[in-house]
C-alpha cells in the first residue's frame, strides 16, 4: 500500500511542477523524466491521466465544468 501512496504522491508532484512551468519544452522534459522512471504499464496509466483519456468523452473534466 505504501508503494501506491508513493506513486500517487510522485504523480501529484509532477502535476504541480507542470502547473507552474510555462515552457512547453520544460514541461516535456519533466514529463519525460517522470515517465522514464515508471514501468510500461504504469507509464501508460500516467499518460492516460495526464491526457484526460481515463474520463469518458461525455464526462471529460473540461466539458463537465463548461456547463456551469
Amino acid at each position: 500500500m505504501a508503494a501506491m501512496e508513493t506513486a500517487w504522491r510522485e504523480f501529484a508532484k509532477l502535476c504541480e511542477a507542470l502547473a507552474v512551468t510555462r515552457s512547453k519544452l520544460a514541461k516535456r522534459a519533466t514529463m519525460s523524466q517522470y515517465l522514464r522512471s515508471l514501468d510500461a504499464c504504469d507509464a501508460g496509466l500516467a499518460v492516460q491521466y495526464l491526457t484526460g483519456a481515463v474520463f469518458p468523452e461525455t464526462d471529460a473534466p473540461s466539458s463537465r465544468w463548461a456547463d456551469r
